[in-house]
């Protein structure tokens, strides 16, 4: 197993435990709902009353205590995978490269996004107050001119881009590199099985 493939199985994990939380919090999987239709009392004849319990077949047979244990053995195996791959960055400067790889990526869109800026010139309407013959204030429109010019080095942005994208596509290579270090770990649950998936199964 790689440690990419680690990475992947962690994130596995987390939707897994998410999912069998989800259910512990549905009172429709933890708790057992029966109706008792009294009608015999209702009516005063001989009809019997009817006892109907709400079917949980949508839940396979899965008991909340099943559901309990296996949160308690996703967690262990979460805490397992982590140690496998704690080790395996070990030394290697993995979560260093990946924030700052990061951080670079984020000044990237930034600066590309300026070296698409473009002066231009636009013409909007003002209004102002003006007295007339009569002495009074009256109001007039005229024509504002907007000019809006580059206020950066757009060449100094340029290299940065180039520098930039270089340097994030080599940081990148060794972020790769490294996940694909071999580790000593075997998963105990398939990536794909769902919580009713490993259950039923067991």
């Amino acid at each position: 197993m790689t440690l990419k493939e680690c990475f992947q199985y962690a994130n596995y994990l987390s939707r897994l435990l998410a999912t069998a939380n989800r259910y512990l919090c549905d009172t429709k999987f933890t708790m057992n709902r029966k109706e008792i239709h009294k009608r015999a009392k209702a009516v005063g004849e001989a009809i019997p009353d009817e006892t109907i319990l709400e079917s949980k077949d949508q839940f396979c047979g899965v008991t909340p205590m099943q559901m309990v244990d296996l949160v308690q053995e996703i967690v262990r195996e979460m805490y397992t995978l982590q140690d496998v791959i704690d080790e395996a960055k070990s030394g290697t400067g993995f979560d260093k490269l990946v924030m700052i790889n990061s951080k670079k990526r984020d000044a990237l869109s930034t600066y590309e996004d300026m070296a698409k800026l473009k002066p231009s010139t636009n013409v909007i309407c003002g209004t102002d107050y003006k007295f007339n013959a009569e002495g009074n204030q009256s109001p007039y429109r005229y024509e504002v001119e907007v000019q809006t010019s580059i206020d950066f080095d757009r060449n100094q942005i340029r290299n940065l881009i180039r520098k930039l994208r270089k340097e994030c596509d080599d940081t990148s290579a060794k972020i790769d590199e490294i996940q694909l270090n071999k580790v000593d770990f075997t998963p105990k649950y398939s990536i794909g099985d769902d919580v009713f998936d490993i259950l039923v199964t067991d």
